[in-house]
């Protein structure tokens, strides 16, 4: 398969699912406006500009120490409304600002899982 570039000079992603080439994350973003990137994923319009500036740097200095975690799996847990959701959505789009494809980044709401695994059942 031949090589495609972004414009940016980054390599473009096939994306198998409609056989096309696709921006790099960057330039999708830029192009989309922002952060729309983030509500394809599965993030509701509230967390569209979610971005880790929001919490303290000292936080995130430790929680970015070992960023490879994230490439594989990142489990949250804890009561309504602590900001769960709100960090994940940070957390990918720092992630979109890198180097990962956003195919690579799944969001899925427990309770939603829950539900389809009670359906499938």
């Amino acid at each position: 398969m031949k090589k495609v570039l972004c414009r940016c000079g980054e390599p473009a992603y096939f994306n198998s699912i409609t056989n096309e080439w696709e921006l790099c994350s960057k330039c999708k973003r830029a192009v989309r406006g922002g952060n729309e990137v983030l509500r394809d994923i599965g993030f509701g319009k509230k967390y569209t500009s979610a971005t880790l500036d929001d919490f303290s740097s000292s936080f995130c200095n430790t929680l970015l120490k070992d960023t490879d975690t994230f490439k594989n799996n990142l489990l949250m847990s804890g009561d309504s409304s602590v900001g769960k959701t709100h960090l994940m959505a940070s957390i990918a789009d720092y992630l979109l600002c890198g180097s990962v494809n956003p195919f690579e980044i799944r969001y899925v709401n427990m309770v939603d899982l829950c539900l389809r695994i009670g359906a499938d059942i």
